[in-house]
């Protein structure tokens, strides 16, 4: 372990025993976990998709995926200064006083990042919906980013099966409550829907800070704000880039065509989304356990195992998008029944499997690289994604609609995966240290 990385933030759980430490050629315990709690958190988000997409018009489930849009650009700041430097470099031995600390302050950085960016942004989506809709979404940011500062302190040092209960309350808890609500003639609506979502999000969190017991001082705030920052500045640049590369398509659309041509683009998205729990658990799983081998054995030994973890996931992953990709008519039709007005997607649904295909691999790559402390690499990666995306997937998204947006972003896609894995491969090959060791 090098001097930089012994200096970065420390987390353990308090009377908790982490899940095992992914070892090169052995099973990977915490990839099996980390797949459990994707699909908890997936599932969820999937099951509440297809709830708002059954029981609402295309217009209403339009400006929902409108709202779902920005709120995602704007929590990839967060997943870049918070959900990152929590993912990579924990040692086991930390004390329970260094990690009640790191999580109080995350929580004070989540906060005022909200803070901040509803002063922004609210004006602006409030043309969506109106002032009201504008701050129930917001809140509802807050809560899944507070509640997902909680989930990924709990997953830092590997302990993955610890944040099973409260992403059940979170995320399926969502989707049963608009369910429920529906049973009893109230027919959904963008205020309800995110009145739900920070209801189960709240709770969520509740039950995550009794599990980690955070402290109550802020002292580290500062020092903690720092460190999140060296980290996490090359992501957040990133996460930026990609956030507005996919995003930008949404925001085309919208302009373009109306709400329901993103409602149509949102009914394609849910299906390829079923994967997410392979893609982003794989994620989740790999960067800290390469995070630690890296700092035993070296950058060769790191990125076997982060690959074998990798092609663990694809077993489950790419067998249901072959699948789909057969078969879109009777995927659609599975979903959102036969008489549904989506059914004529089976052309960019085609598309889309073929670039969730090419997104797995540059995930699990880039995961790989931010793993050994390269995430400079991994931002490589997402800017020729982001170029790609722009400047030849948003004018695609404006001439042709929902097949030009499901085109851009297998290109954007293909230009991502042959980055990374061309980066990695002279990374192992040259046997560099992770960048904190330079």
């Amino acid at each position: 372990m090098t001097e930089a990385a012994e200096k970065r933030p420390a987390l353990d759980l308090e009377e908790q025993q982490p899940d095992r430490i992914p070892i090169a050629g052995k099973p990977l315990r915490p990839a099996i976990w980390a797949l459990s709690d994707q699909a908890v958190v997936s599932g969820g988000n999937f099951l509440t998709n297809i709830a708002i997409a059954r029981l609402t018009n295309r217009d209403t489930y339009g400006s929902f995926a409108l709202y779902l849009a920005a709120i995602l650009f704007i929590n990839s700041l967060h997943s870049a200064l918070v959900v990152y430097p929590l993912s990579i470099g924990i040692p086991k031995e930390a004390l329970p006083e260094r990690q009640g600390a790191i999580v109080t302050s995350s929580l004070f950085i989540t906060s005022a990042g909200c803070g901040i960016l509803a002063v922004g942004t609210i004006p602006f989506l409030s043309r969506f919906a109106g002032m009201q809709v504008s701050v129930l979404a917001l809140c509802a940011l807050f809560a899944w980013q507070a509640q997902e500062t909680c989930r990924r302190a709990l997953m830092a040092t590997l302990n993955f099966s610890s944040a099973l209960l409260g992403d059940f309350v979170s995320y399926p808890g969502q989707a049963i409550l608009i369910y429920a609500l529906a049973r009893n003639h109230h027919r959904p609506t963008l205020q309800t829907i995110f009145a739900c979502m920070i209801c189960t999000s709240f709770a969520a969190l509740a039950i995550q800070l009794i599990q980690i017991r955070p402290s109550l001082s802020i002292r580290n705030f500062f020092k903690t704000a720092t460190e999140s920052w060296h980290l996490g500045r090359w992501v957040v640049a990133g996460a930026l880039l990609r956030a507005t590369s996919t995003q930008g398509c949404v925001g085309v659309l919208g302009l373009r065509f109306g709400a329901p041509s993103v409602a149509a683009w949102q009914s394609i998205v849910n299906i390829v989304g079923l994967t997410h729990p392979v893609i982003f658990g794989i994620s989740n799983a790999v960067v800290p356990g390469v995070a630690h081998i890296n700092g035993r054995s070296g950058p060769r030994s790191a990125s076997r195992a982060g690959i074998k973890m990798g092609l663990h996931g694809a077993l489950f992953l790419v067998p249901y998008l072959l699948g789909v990709l057969c078969f879109p008519t009777h995927a659609l039709t599975l979903f959102y029944g036969k008489h549904s007005s989506y059914l004529s997607l089976g052309g960019p649904l085609r598309l889309m499997c073929c670039g969730y295909l090419l997104l797995y691999v540059g995930s699990l790559v880039s995961s790989v690289l931010n793993g050994m402390g390269q995430p400079r690499l991994s931002f490589h990666g997402q800017r020729i994604s982001a170029i790609v995306s722009i400047a030849i997937g948003l004018p695609l998204a404006a001439l042709l609609g929902v097949p030009g947006a499901a085109a851009a972003l297998l290109l954007a896609n293909g230009a991502q995966a042959t980055s990374v894995v061309a980066s990695l491969e002279r990374l192992v090959r040259q046997g560099s240290p992770s960048e904190d060791a330079q």
